[in-house]
């Protein structure tokens, strides 16, 4: 069989019209009719640089400006970062797994409620601090499903930012876990600052009071169905 493009003039995978050797409806290319290798090698080096690239590039704009991340994201320039529910799975699972592998290195002593209870409960709680936003900051515009994804990148980032700064919480416990507990406000107020457009002290307050109503409800959560929890450390 012929390498050419193929003849038909719809995608063999969704049926859309084809304008060009790439469908506009799910991407998928026709430029041979039968797969060859070299066909496979090509979708294979493409997909690990666009993902190579997206996850860099959403790591490092989360790092140095995560409020044009988001802010870009809401605006529907979505294909260059990675899925910010993709993204906050992954960084949450890192940290899940970083955190008490660090500690148990380091012999740290065991917390009030193990670090990975910590992990899973921030993480089901991102839902409920974005309704909080959402009644906090009525005169944005954002609906409830753009603050959830707000949240999903930011702290989500701030779950790996903490989990790298691990070792300097159990040298200097007092003053490690402040900063570290600092970086979820920081990193939310950042990129609430941004996204919305309030001022650094509305967004700063407005992100202390999220965090305060979402733990008050996690520690009520737990002191009720869990108790149990809060007497176990880590290992």
């Amino acid at each position: 069989m012929s390498d050419q493009p193929p003849s038909a003039d719809t995608c063999a995978s969704c049926g859309t019209a084809l304008v060009g050797v790439y469908c506009h409806a799910c991407g998928q290319g026709h430029q041979f009719i039968r797969l060859r290798s070299r066909a496979l090698a090509d979708d294979v080096v493409d997909g690990l640089m666009n993902l190579d690239s997206r996850v860099f590039r959403t790591l490092w704009g989360l790092t140095v400006r995560p409020g044009k991340v988001i802010r870009e994201y809401l605006d529907g320039r979505r294909i260059v970062y990675v899925n910010p529910f993709k993204y906050a799975i992954a960084a949450y699972t890192v940290a899940f797994l970083l955190i008490p592998w660090i500690g148990e290195a380091m012999a740290a002593p065991p917390s009030a409620l193990p670090v990975e209870w910590e992990k899973l409960i921030a993480f089901a709680a991102l839902p409920v601090m974005a309704g909080v936003l959402v009644l906090s900051f009525r005169r944005s515009g954002l609906r409830w499903i753009e603050h959830y994804v707000l949240l999903l990148f930011a702290l989500g980032h701030v779950a790996l930012l903490q989990a790298l700064f691990t070792p300097v919480t159990i040298v200097l416990p007092g003053a490690g876990t402040a900063i570290s507990l600092a970086l979820g406000y920081a990193w939310l107020a950042w990129s609430l600052r941004v996204t919305t457009g309030a001022g650094w002290i509305a967004s700063v307050a407005r992100a202390i009071l999220a965090f305060a109503v979402v733990q008050a409800l996690a520690a009520a959560a737990i002191y009720i169905f869990a108790p149990e929890l809060l007497l176990t450390g880590r290992g």
